[in-house]
């Protein structure tokens, strides 16, 4: 189960962070700093 798990998580993780800076991306007008987009 751990082997299932852990790519779930960094899944989830990865999928998180993209919305949050296409979030900030929509409220900034611009990629958050530090971003490559």
């Amino acid at each position: 189960m751990t082997k299932n798990q852990t790519p779930d998580f960094t899944f989830l993780s990865v999928k998180s962070g993209t919305i949050f800076a296409n979030h900030q991306v929509d409220r900034t007008g611009r990629p958050p700093a530090g971003s490559d987009l």
